[in-house]
């Protein structure tokens, strides 16, 4: 049914509309950036261009700027176009159904701990959109487009944020995380965009550099708590579990035509590349979900709603493969707050009774579903073994088994029991029977005897 990957790709979809073939794109930036009440104080296009352009090995792919000229993507990540409002009075398109849906209310800061006076609550915080609604958006405004475009300021704790999300010193990282806090002052609205770029940041994609974006989310939260106050550290957390979570929903949620189930018959499929594109982002966001829990910053509720979510209704291989990504960067903590045992059979059934597919033209389905589905096996159980393994504490030796053995014929001892020294040969470990020695052949004990004369000797 799907092409080998190292083939030619050619979805059913009708072909997608992509940015730079819609001058609109362009324009509208334009128009917005006329039409915008900016005031004086804000810096120029070519300012915050050069200001927050990131480096070539970390430039998001999630604003759908491919294929621009170099200029023009830098103006377009730079200006915050990647940051779309959501016109929340339009009950028709679809992306405005993903932010009705919420399973997790958006928190205010009133709700949690007293916040720290430069931390001010801003109920007009804009909502967060997932990135792969902002792509389809870019490829298709007529079928997928989001209504208003919001101008985003640039920060100055976007630099460090870039340059921490990539850095594998943790010594590097904790400066980048106490330059992003000293950015202040925080509200809800900018916190939200700190919050957001976490997430961004992840759905660009596996990479090498995915395993530090987690540490630099616990490093900025403890840097919060430290310097600003538990509140403003709690309202990241609470802000970052929301903006995941939606980002979570809109990939892996079957419901949604924006998931990687959806993605070769929602139009347009697949937008700017290959559905190799979409699915490495997916994993990404699967797999900051459990380096999130082994980071502490997330309780393992979250993590087994986002693995429940997956296997409510699974049916592709690309979601076996998320689930195997949770499971294994979670860490053995997990089995301590998920059942994993009850997720492990049913898993096991689902791939059983399941004919399944590969949305990105992969071969060997089932093979390969059930070697993830070996290695999760493989994890829990070896997680169950080490908890019911008796720690070394509770062993406890049988008293008649060396009951011979007294512990006082040592070569250490020095005095016989009438007070004359003693020779080395008189406390020899093969003049007393213990059961060890009891156990050996008349030959091996004669070996162990002439090698203990030998000892004795030198």
């Amino acid at each position: 049914m799907f092409s080998h990957p190292s083939a030619s790709y050619a979805p059913r979809a009708p072909r997608p509309a992509y940015p730079y073939q819609q001058p609109s794109s362009y324009d509208l930036m334009l128009a917005s950036q006329s039409a915008s009440t900016l005031s004086s104080s804000t810096p120029s296009l070519v300012a915050r261009s050069l200001a927050s352009t990131p480096s070539s090995s970390t430039f998001p792919e999630a604003d759908g700027v491919r294929n621009l000229p170099s200029d023009e993507s830098e103006i377009l990540y730079a200006t915050g176009l990647d940051h779309l409002d959501l016109n929340e009075e339009d009950t028709i398109r679809w992306s405005t159904r993903l932010q009705q849906d919420e399973i997790i209310p958006k928190t205010n800061a009133a709700q949690t701990n007293q916040p720290s006076p430069s931390f001010v609550p801003n109920p007009h915080a804009q909502p967060y959109i997932p990135t792969i609604v902002r792509r389809r958006a870019n490829a298709d405004p007529v079928s997928c487009g989001i209504d208003g475009v919001s101008w985003q300021p640039h920060r100055e704790w976007l630099r460090p944020f870039r340059a921490g999300s990539v850095t594998s010193y943790a010594g590097v990282r904790q400066a980048y995380a106490q330059d992003i806090v000293s950015a202040g002052p925080w509200d809800t609205a900018i916190m939200s965009e700190l919050a957001a770029r976490f997430v961004e940041r992840v759905a660009e994609g596996c990479s090498e550099t995915l395993a530090h974006v987690a540490p630099l989310a616990s490093e900025v939260h403890r840097c919060f708590r430290d310097g600003v106050g538990e509140g403003v550290a709690t309202s990241f957390i609470e802000l970052l579990k929301q903006h995941l979570l939606s980002e979570f929903r809109a990939w892996w949620l079957s419901a949604l035509p924006s998931s990687v189930v959806n993605i070769l018959s929602c139009s347009p499929s697949p937008p700017h590349a290959p559905p190799f594109r979409s699915v490495s982002s997916a994993i990404a966001v699967a797999t900051f979900v459990g380096d999130l829990f082994a980071e502490g910053l997330i309780k393992g509720s979250f993590v087994q709603l986002c693995m429940n979510m997956i296997i409510d209704k699974l049916s592709v291989l690309e979601e076996v493969e998320a689930l195997h990504a949770i499971v294994l960067h979670s860490g053995e903590r997990l089995y301590d707050r998920v059942p994993l045992s009850d997720f492990q059979a049913n898993l096991q059934l689902r791939c059983m009774n399941v004919p399944m597919m590969s949305v990105a033209g992969k071969m060997n389905v089932l093979h390969d579903a059930q070697c993830h589905v070996q290695a999760i096996t493989t994890l829990v159980e070896s997680w169950a073994a080490a908890r019911a393994t008796p720690a070394p504490s509770e062993f406890s030796e049988p008293s008649s088994e060396y009951s011979d053995y007294n512990p006082e014929h040592t070569i250490h001892r020095h005095t016989r029991d009438d007070g004359h020294p003693a020779s080395l040969e008189e406390f020899s470990p093969f003049r007393y029977t213990s059961a060890p020695d009891a156990a050996l052949s008349s030959k091996q004990q004669s070996s162990a005897e002439r090698r203990w004369a030998d000892i004795v000797k030198a």
